[in-house]
Parts: structure tokens; C-alpha cells; sequence
């Protein structure tokens, strides 16, 4: 029996990255509500709410991962892989964006500040030198230990053993090095029960921050910092109406209080 902020969770979970739902309801609210029952009503309204949400904002759709961090890795570095690098970096709270290495160009750096090398050997000549023209003009590349693969993962796994773990554990070492008390977009504070993701407008005119609470218990006290001089900021929720956030300013950046979130809220910043 799975009550409907599990639910809840599960939707906003796949929607804050841009993916889309099909809804399965469990065995014991599926009977209860075609049994009509008030209860299981009011829990599918919960679950329709958060579908209508991401529905509904559709001006979100056009909003990119942000982050100025790029992590370069691709299905055959552990891009697709549960408890790999870019989980690690979300529950550290650092805002990554993922860079297939087939995309990696210097058009596709642009923005970036750190550049975390996974898939070094697979790169070709001229990403190579991207990366090393990227250096040059004061970004970061942190690569692999020397002779550093990736570990080769079974087919059909999704998450690493014990013993790939370890092996990923000095690439790990230095990315965290490299990240550890950075903002690279956003940070967030008193937020251990909190996973976020981080968007912009292509025109980098506003940011989006998801913020999403595993817990079953409301997130309180929720301290947030975006980088650069910002003005306006509101925060939404499935449940209720817009509400608007003070902002102010911090080193490097705009900081912005959010006072509770029960499953999901999203900052918007202008």
C-alpha cells in the first residue's frame, strides 16, 4: 500500500529532468478507488495534481540543465548507471550537467567553469584540443588518475557492485576535490533529504531550481544560492498558489530562504 506522496514523489522525480509518465496504480488504491472510496479520491486528485503541474508549465519545457560543471561521459563510462558519478554529485548538491562525449565541442563547453574528463580515452583529436583550448582560457579539466578506466559494467546492470565502486572511488577523489564547497549554479543548504535540479532559459535570462523532498516529513529552513545578481524569485507548488521570495545577496551570487516544502517546490529566479 503505497500512500499517494510516494506517488507524488515517483512523478515529480522522473518530470524535474524532463521525462514523461505512464501511471500504474498499486493493487489496494486501484480497488478502493473504482470501490468510489473519499479517501483513495482524494489521493488521485494528489497524484493528478502533480501530473497537471509539469503539464501545465509548459514554458518550463524550453529550460536546459545548467551547471558549470560538465561531467563528459557516455553509456560506456557509467553515464547511465544509478549511484555513478552524476548521482554522487547531486546528493553532494552540486549543480552538473551531463556532456555525452559524442557532443563534447567547444560549442557545447561554452559556459562551463570545470570539466570533469571520465571518457578521456575514447576522445578524438579535435575534442582534445577543445578541451586544451578550453584550458587555456582559464577553465578547469580534471582528469582521470593516469592509466584510470572505467569499470566494465555486466549487461542489463544498473547500479555498480561493491568492488566496480571501489574502482571508481579515485575518479570519484577527484571530482569531489574539485567540487567540494563550490557553487557551479546553485546551492542549497539544510537540505540533507533534498535531491534539486537546476534549469535555465536558453538566453540564461532565468533560472529554475527543482527542489525535491525524498522524506516523509516537510523540509524546512531551506537555505538557497544562485549564482549571479538576481531580483525577483517566487517559489511554486502543486499545492498551492505562487508565493513570492526575498532575495539577497551573498558572495558570488543571490540568496533566497524557502520557509517549508512538503514533496516538490520550484524556485524560479529572475
Amino acid at each position: 500500500v503505497l500512500p499517494a506522496d510516494r506517488y507524488a514523489v515517483a512523478i515529480a522525480d522522473a518530470a524535474i529532468t524532463g521525462a514523461r509518465w505512464i501511471v500504474a496504480l498499486d493493487h489496494d488504491l486501484e480497488t478502493r478507488l473504482f470501490a468510489g472510496e473519499a479517501r483513495a479520491l482524494n489521493h488521485w486528485k494528489q497524484i493528478n495534481a502533480y501530473l497537471r503541474y509539469f503539464e501545465e508549465k509548459r514554458e518550463w519545457r524550453a529550460y536546459r540543465p545548467y551547471g558549470q560543471l560538465a561531467v563528459v561521459e557516455d553509456t560506456g563510462s557509467g553515464g547511465l548507471l544509478s549511484s555513478g558519478l552524476l548521482d554522487m554529485l547531486a546528493v553532494q548538491h552540486t549543480a552538473a550537467r551531463a556532456l555525452p562525449t559524442r557532443r563534447l565541442s567547444s560549442d557545447s563547453l561554452h559556459g562551463a567553469r570545470v570539466v570533469l574528463n571520465v571518457d578521456a580515452a575514447s576522445l578524438v583529436e579535435q575534442q582534445r584540443r577543445d578541451l586544451e583550448d578550453f584550458a587555456s582560457g582559464g577553465g578547469k579539466v580534471v582528469n582521470p588518475p593516469a592509466g584510470w578506466r572505467f569499470p566494465e559494467i555486466a549487461a542489463g546492470a544498473m547500479t555498480p557492485t561493491r568492488r566496480e565502486m571501489d574502482r571508481i572511488q579515485p575518479v570519484w577523489e577527484a571530482t569531489y576535490n574539485a567540487t567540494v564547497r563550490k557553487n557551479f549554479g546553485a546551492r542549497t543548504f539544510n537540505t540533507s533529504s533534498i535531491i534539486f535540479d537546476v534549469r535555465a532559459r536558453p538566453d540564461a535570462k532565468s533560472i529554475l531550481v527543482h527542489l525535491l523532498n525524498y522524506t516523509d516529513y516537510p523540509a524546512e529552513d531551506i537555505a538557497l544560492q544562485v549564482l549571479g545578481s538576481w531580483h525577483r524569485a517566487r517559489l511554486y507548488t502543486p499545492e498551492g498558489s505562487v508565493r513570492e521570495l526575498p532575495v539577497y545577496p551573498v558572495k558570488d551570487g543571490t540568496g533566497i530562504d524557502v520557509n517549508r516544502i512538503a514533496v516538490l517546490g520550484t524556485v524560479v529566479v529572475e
